[in-house]
C-alpha cells in the first residue's frame, strides 16, 4: 500500500471519530448540547484543527515508517475511485432525506447535527467501501 493511500484511511478514520465525538455531545451522551451555532462552530473549528494536527503526525510517521512504499498504485486509485463514488450516492441520499424532512419543525441545530451525522455515514460507507473493494478486488 501507498503511503498516501494509508493515511487517507487514517484520516477517515479520525474524521469519524471526531464527528461521533460531535454528536454524542448534542445527543448528551457526554458535555453538554451546544448552547448556540457559536459553540457548535468552536468546537467543530477544535476538531478540524485536532484532525489536521493528527494526520500531519500520521503523514510524517507513515513516511519515516513506509520509505520503501511505491509512490503510486494504479489499483489503489481505481479502489479510491469507486469508493468515492459510493461515498458520493450516501452524501446524495443523506442530503435529500434530511431535505425532506427540513420543513417538519427541525431546529436550525438540529439540521446541522443532521448534516454532521451525513458526513459521518458517508465517511463510513467510504471506508467500508475501501475495504470491501481491496479485499474482493476490483
Amino acid at each position: 500500500m501507498t503511503t498516501y493511500f494509508r493515511s487517507d484511511f487514517i484520516a477517515s478514520l479520525v474524521s469519524i471519530a471526531a464527528g461521533v465525538i460531535i454528536l454524542g455531545a448534542y445527543l448528551g451522551l457526554w458535555w453538554a448540547p451546544p448552547s448556540s451555532g457559536m459553540a457548535l462552530y468552536w468546537r467543530v473549528g477544535v476538531a478540524t484543527a485536532l484532525i489536521v494536527i493528527t494526520m500531519i503526525g500520521v503523514g510524517i510517521l507513515l513516511g519515516i515508517a513506509n520509505r520503501k512504499a511505491p509512490q503510486s498504485d494504479e489499483r489503489e486509485a481505481l479502489v479510491g475511485l469507486y469508493a468515492m463514488r459510493n461515498t458520493c450516492y450516501a452524501y446524495a441520499g443523506g442530503v435529500a432525506f434530511v431535505f425532506l424532512h427540513a420543513f417538519d419543525g427541525l431546529s436550525a441545530m438540529s439540521f446541522a447535527h443532521a448534516m454532521i451525522g451525513i458526513i459521518i455515514g458517508a465517511e463510513i460507507v467510504r471506508v467500508a467501501s475501501l475495504v470491501w473493494y481491496l479485499r474482493r478486488g476490483v
